[in-house]
């Protein structure tokens, strides 16, 4: 009986995007990675249809994103907060975009826009881990919620190896 080795094909030294090789049937990205401070949320009639837009603190730089259609509830949601999205910090990740559309200048800073396609995917505040089951405990009991975040004790043999 033969083994065969399998092929390892040498990769490229960049970062590659998850998606891409996820699936081989999508278009190629052109930047598989964007992160930064979100600073604007709006909504745009473009062509006829309202399209959902941030616009990101990356670095020295900002970045404008349009949207696709189901981000526009996420728009909705981040412009129903009160005062400017600034004081927030909130942090948008976005992964698998297409090339930039234009670079202007505004304030002395470029703004590289971007036109999000069906593959993108943005996530709102990336590093933030939610437990649901402290999630229950909290409706059960806000008070027990609330002592076990300020004093947790340690974790059980079951949620260790997340039974």
């Amino acid at each position: 009986m033969a083994i065969r080795e399998p092929v390892v094909e040498q990769q490229d030294t960049q970062q590659t995007c998850f998606l891409c090789v996820l699936d081989s049937t999508a278009p190629p990205c052109a930047v598989p990675r964007l992160e930064g401070l979100l600073i604007a949320a709006h909504e745009a009639p473009i062509d006829g249809d309202m399209v959902p837009w941030v616009t990101l603190k990356a670095g020295e730089h900002y970045a404008s994103i349009t949207l696709t259609r189901p981000y526009r509830e996420l728009v909705k949601s981040l412009r129903a907060l009160d005062g400017p999205l600034e004081k927030y910090r909130l942090t948008l990740r976005v992964y698998h975009l297409p090339p930039v559309t234009n670079v202007t200048t505004h304030n002395g800073r470029s703004v590289e826009r971007y036109r999000a396609n069906a593959y993108t995917l943005a996530i709102l505040e990336p590093n933030t881990i939610l437990n649901i089951t402290d999630l229950n405990q909290a409706e059960y009991c806000a008070r027990q919620y609330l002592l076990g975040r300020l004093a947790p004790s340690g974790g059980s043999t079951a949620a260790l190896r997340g039974n």
